[in-house]
């Protein structure tokens, strides 16, 4: 498994040239959630995989999977990190995303797919709508058939214009539908 690492602000992504998002974007965001939560109080990892002591970490999904790829990959992500809580959906046309505001002690998937190498514009529409509040969150792009290129950066500075603490990225290869 080939491996490039680029430094973006005080953000690490990692880039695993594999086809499997389980262990390398578990370990990526495991670690990131592991050194932020020791700032904030939070849990110390047992030896089980996905559990934390004192802090129930089941994830937020914030989701923009217009062919169910993005969404799958996003849940396995969550669910070898504690858990899947609530999702929502950014596919979701007639939803009032204004009316979404996270806390600081949440933590989320924010995964979307890699169109040309950017955020969906509606993507970027409907999360500029979404208050972080210091949320920490995981970035996922997930791409197929070329690479990724700007997304994760992109989606790092709407989120933290948005006021989501962002501590790790991950580029997931999925099939590519579109």
């Amino acid at each position: 498994m080939k491996s490039k690492s680029k430094q973006t602000e005080n953000m690490k992504y990692t880039h695993s040239m594999c086809f499997s998002t389980d262990f390398a974007g578990y370990i990526l965001a495991l670690g990131a959630l592991s050194a932020y939560n020791g700032k904030k109080r939070l849990s110390t990892i047992l030896p089980n995989r996905g559990q934390f002591k004192g802090a129930n970490l089941s994830m937020k999904l914030i989701v923009f999977s217009p062919t169910g790829g993005t969404h799958r990959v996003a849940v396995q992500l969550a669910q070898s990190l504690g858990g899947v809580g609530q999702t929502i959906d950014l596919c979701c046309a007639d939803a009032d995303f204004s009316a979404v505001s996270l806390c600081a002690d949440d933590q989320c998937i924010v995964a979307v797919p890699a169109f040309a190498g950017r955020v969906p514009a509606i993507a970027v529409t409907r999360l500029r709508q979404i208050q972080g509040h210091g949320a920490a969150a995981i970035l996922v792009a997930v791409y197929g058939n070329r690479a990724f290129e700007d997304t994760l950066v992109e989606l790092q500075d709407v989120l933290t214009e948005q006021g989501f603490q962002c501590v790790a990225g991950v580029g997931a290869i999925a099939e590519h539908s579109i």
